[in-house]
Order: structure tokens, then sequence, then C-alpha cells
């Protein structure tokens, strides 16, 4: 699987009011969440911006620092760095989130036109590799067919999911939302030119039968282990084929 140019925001901040503990934190597969997510990130893009709350930022940075290196057929490591929420909008939710990676990004690299970031929230873990690349080529081909939006997201049960989408926002065009006002994805989707994935096309996508599943709640952590741990039961998919290809035994 080839890799692709492409830059991720990921979001390790919030209160997780609802969790009880930072859930940036929270064990999974052996690593914190946040940890696992950024391996995740880093197998496919060439830059990762993680934005974290002040309080947790060391730990980010110890996490970042024990990456081993990644090599891409673009000839460079990936680019790894971790940013507090914009002073301006410190602590308002996932949006100033998010202009602070664009507002990151923008400064580091001047890019214009902006090519568009992968935003995604740390407690998806289901969000893995291949969807990120389907992901990718599906944007990449609309693209190419003249689809011109502001935000490519899926939606599951009718509802978005824009803590996995990809955004051709900058930093300049979402702040006058954020001197409006608007704080939340629910007001701001309407304002946007939104291209919705459906889920008939992005369940190819994904092997997980819940890939948006976001861990809010302790309840929402135990059912994440329990479906990780079910996918790592089963027999792999060359093992199912073969089994269930195979003639039963006749003893007549």
């Amino acid at each position: 699987m080839s890799e692709f140019a492409a830059t991720v925001i990921l979001t390790a901040g919030g209160q997780s009011r609802r969790m009880g503990t930072c859930k940036a934190f929270l064990p999974f597969q052996g690593v914190p969440l946040i940890e696992h997510q950024l391996q995740t990130c880093l197998s496919v893009a060439t830059q990762v911006v993680i934005v974290a709350s002040s309080r947790h930022f060391a730990a980010v940075q110890d996490i970042i620092g024990r990456q081993e290196p990644i090599h891409h057929s673009c000839s460079h490591v990936p680019a790894v760095s971790a940013v507090t929420d914009h002073p301006s909008f410190s602590g308002e939710g996932p949006l100033a989130g998010l202009f602070t990676g664009l507002f990151h990004i923008h400064y580091r690299t001047n890019q214009i036109p902006f090519p568009g970031v992968f935003f995604l929230g740390c407690d998806l873990p289901f969000i893995d590799t291949d969807f990120l690349h389907h992901f990718h080529n599906y944007v990449r081909q609309d693209q190419a067919d003249g689809g011109e939006y502001d935000a490519y997201i899926p939606f599951w049960n009718g509802q978005p999911q824009p803590l996995s989408s990809w955004l051709t926002l900058s930093s300049s065009t979402l702040l006058p939302y954020l001197q409006r006002g608007i704080r939340s994805w629910k007001n701001l989707i309407p304002l946007l030119r939104v291209h919705c994935i459906a889920e008939k096309v992005w369940r190819t996508w994904s092997r997980w039968p819940q890939p948006f599943l976001n861990l809010n709640t302790p309840r929402d952590y135990a059912n994440a282990l329990r479906m990780n741990q079910m996918q790592r039961d089963r027999p792999p998919e060359s093992e199912r084929r073969i089994h269930h290809a195979s003639p039963q035994n006749d003893d007549r």
C-alpha cells in the first residue's frame, strides 16, 4: 500500500467530563489512545499536528518523542508537532482545536492554495489506515472530477461524523465563524459546502462494524475494548474463506 502526501490534525484536548479521566491516555492495544491514533496517522501522512490541552501538553510531547521514524516513499520523515489551543479560543471546543491546527499549518508551511487536511479525534480508535487511504483516494477522485467542497464528511445513521473528515478550510476561512460565536459543528456544517459521504460508500473502506464509535463514556470505552477483542479473536479472512468453502465430511 503506497503512502500519500496528506496532513492530519489530531485532537487530544477536550474536557473528558463524561469519561471521568482524560480519554487520550486510556490504554488501547497496549498503548495510550492518542499514541494508537498517532501511529495510524504516521502510517499514511507526511505531517501530523496534535492539538492538546496545556495540562496534557508535556505528556503528548513525550509520546511524540518515543515514536520510531517512519520513512515514506516521498523520502522524508513525517513531521509531528504538538500545539495548544490558540489563545483567542482556548478551551472552546473542537472548532477551536481545528482552528489551532490550521493556523499552525499555515504559519509553518504557508500552503496557498490550501490542499486540505484530515481532521480526526483521538477518541475514534477504529478509524484505521485502510479507512484513511480509501477516504483520501475518494477525495482526490472527486476533486479531479471537479468537486469543490469545504468539507467531505461521512454520515452514519443520518448524522455527520466531522471528527473523521477531510477539510479544505483554511484558518482564515474558519476565523470569521469563530468570531461570530459559532463553536459547534452542528451550527457550522449548514454554512459550509459539504460533500456528504453515504454509508454505502464508507462501509467499503472499513472492516469495523462501527468505525465511528466515539469514546465519550466508560461504557463507550468498554464497548470499544470488546469490539477490538472480538476482531482479534476472529480468524483471518483467508481462513474464513477456506472454512466456508470446505465441503462437509460425508460418512455414507
